[in-house]
């Protein structure tokens, strides 16, 4: 099941380049995904989430799959659902649903209560969380328009929690260029993104809750505040033959000054990387 989450970890809310032109890879050997037709790889490697929650360790993983399913309207694709309301050559307008992305942080891993004979500090400035109660994971559905070009996609969404787990709201705008760098067997791309948070996700994910334990600073706690994820991805994949290939995946999250004042994250940055051998079925 966490191998699930990672998949969303790294994917929710991206769609790629079939999603938004099917015309676009025009040959099977390069990953033309007909109508009605699934399409699955599997990726074994290493590969590590960094995660800036407190008493939440590291997650790493060995396996990457991806899973992709298109109908006429329908599409899914790696933990996205959606289904295209307009599209032409080089613009698509879908409802979308997807998972958030900071209950996929929160559900990577468990949170470790510390031991009751760690030592708790009192009287200082700054906040000792003993415990963390979990937090849920939520869908969220909204709208996304794309305009694509030569490659290029500039996409604006903007989605709802539908899930009923915290009422926020975010909007993104990303930036992905799918073929950076493309020979005979090298691919490279990259994808640019900045998501804006509202109030009710910052306080559901980095306020505390009723059920967290943490020792108060001797000042007022900080709280945190809406504000913006900012995030790079860069893609790279070596073919060997038409179904085997080298692939590597690497991501740089960080949350701005609003967010990041939240005492529950230990850190503005996160990291993900992926390296393996990856099967095309």
């Amino acid at each position: 099941m966490r191998i699930l989450f990672v998949l969303m970890a790294l994917l929710s809310g991206v769609v790629h380049a079939s999603a938004i032109d099917r015309d676009y890879k025009s040959h099977d050997d390069e990953g033309t995904i007909s109508v009605n037709s699934w399409r699955f790889s599997l990726t074994l490697g290493y590969g590590v989430i960094d995660s800036p929650v407190a008493l939440h360790e590291n997650f790493d993983f060995y396996a990457l799959p991806s899973i992709s399913w298109y109908g006429e309207r329908f599409y899914f694709e790696n933990g996205l659902a959606g289904f295209s309301l307009y599209e032409n050559t080089r613009q698509q307008f879908d409802i979308v649903l997807y998972p958030g992305f900071e209950g996929v942080l929160f559900n990577l891993s468990h949170a470790n209560a510390l031991s009751i004979l760690t030592p708790v500090p009192y009287g200082t400035n700054e906040v000792f969380i003993l415990e963390l109660a979990d937090r849920d994971l939520a869908w969220m559905g909204g709208l996304r328009y794309a305009y694509r070009w030569q490659g290029i996609e500039w996409a604006l969404s903007l989605a709802t929690d539908a899930s009923d787990v915290h009422d926020g709201w975010e909007s993104a705008l990303s930036f992905q260029h799918f073929d950076a760098i493309k020979g005979e067997q090298w691919h490279l791309g990259y994808m640019l993104r900045a998501s804006y948070k509202n109030q009710s996700i910052v306080d559901y994910y980095y306020g505390f809750q009723a059920d967290d334990l943490y020792v108060p600073p001797l000042n007022a706690t900080p709280e945190a505040r809406a504000g913006f994820l900012y995030e790079a991805q860069f893609n790279a994949e070596y073919r060997l033959s038409s179904h085997w290939s080298l692939k590597a995946l690497y991501r740089y999250s960080e949350y701005d000054q609003h967010i990041s004042a939240s005492p529950i994250l230990e850190t503005a940055k996160m990291q993900t990387w992926f390296a393996g051998v990856g099967y095309n079925f």
